[in-house]
């Protein structure tokens, strides 16, 4: 074999696996420097307005989520060549499923509130009625919506699937968690039990779509449990605080209250987080139609529909 063969095939090796399709970690590097140009694009314009102004913060979310959502499925599409199914976005109950995830994410939330206020560790100052209903609230949980919504089909949708080329059931779930949980490495005031948190959390948004079959389950999750911390309930999360309808004061105990980092840094967190799991291992069954699932529609290699 020649020098020039000899490296085709090293070069090969090093971009397929021995099925042919991509290596996971070219696409999940691609579909990351996507986001990252996204996210320059997106900062400089919030900051050249008034994000207090909610047409500007609809204005700024909506060019983020066709520029991050719309390239994360353009790169899906070009490396895959799959059905939209098979990234989890396809449900014949996507609606009632985000719904139920809605619920879901609230009383887990509304629990760690409750654990909060007993232990003398939040108490609610003052309730702002007309914001409750205000349109800026409003543009504030489509927002939350959107981002939540593109986390999850990067984090789920597309880097599970991607995952799915080593066959190993648990590399398919926890990797990704691990690098959900490194993507907010750069939070303000980020914590070890932080970190822990949120790997359990994506380790939670994970099995919900491995369970499930799409992404409609922890995408609801997601968007209550952040939109009820920081909009509703004015506690911190990931790092952030931002005008709520409920003004509260926090305790001192850090433990509890994950201060200075937030919520995600709260001990309460970790216990509901992992009674989340319990119960989507006890009450969610797998559905009876298809979608996704870790070993269906290998191997992902080009010209496969």
């Amino acid at each position: 074999m020649t020098i020039g063969k000899k490296m085709v095939v090293l070069f090969s090796g090093l971009v397929k696996n021995r099925y042919g399709e991509l290596r996971s970690g070219w696409a999940i590097f691609a579909v990351l420097l996507v986001i990252v140009i996204a996210q320059m694009i997106a900062r400089p314009l919030s900051e050249i307005g008034d994000e207090s102004n909610p047409v500007f913060k609809l204005e700024v979310t909506f060019v983020y989520g066709i520029i991050s959502i719309g390239s994360i499925l353009l790169l899906f599409k070009l490396f895959y060549k799959r059905s939209f199914k098979q990234i989890g976005l396809i449900s014949e109950k996507g609606i009632r499923t985000f719904f139920f995830g809605l619920a879901f994410g609230a009383i887990s939330i509304g629990i760690v509130c409750f654990l909060l206020m007993i232990t003398g560790q939040l108490r609610i100052v003052t309730f702002d009625k007309e914001k409750l209903f205000s349109f800026g609230t409003i543009a504030e949980f489509i927002s939350v919506c959107v981002f939540m919504f593109s986390e999850e089909l990067l984090a789920r949708g597309f880097f599970m699937t991607a995952m799915k080329t080593t066959r190993i059931k648990w590399v398919i779930l926890f990797v990704p968690a691990i690098i959900f949980s490194i993507l907010h490495f750069m939070n303000p005031d980020i914590t070890l039990l932080s970190l822990i948190n949120i790997f359990i959390a994506g380790s939670l948004f994970g099995y919900m779509f491995m369970k499930s079959g799409a992404l409609w389950l922890s995408t609801g999750f997601h968007v209550a449990w952040n939109f009820l911390t920081g909009d509703i309930f004015g506690m911190k999360t990931s790092g952030t605080e931002q005008p709520s309808v409920l003004i509260t004061e926090m305790g001192n105990n850090s433990l509890l209250t994950g201060l200075p980092n937030g919520t995600d840094a709260s001990i309460f967190t970790t216990c509901i987080l992992l009674l989340a799991i319990l119960l989507v291992f006890l009450l969610i069954k797998k559905p009876n139609h298809s979608g996704w699932t870790y070993d269906n529609n290998l191997p992902l290699i080009r010209g496969n529909s």
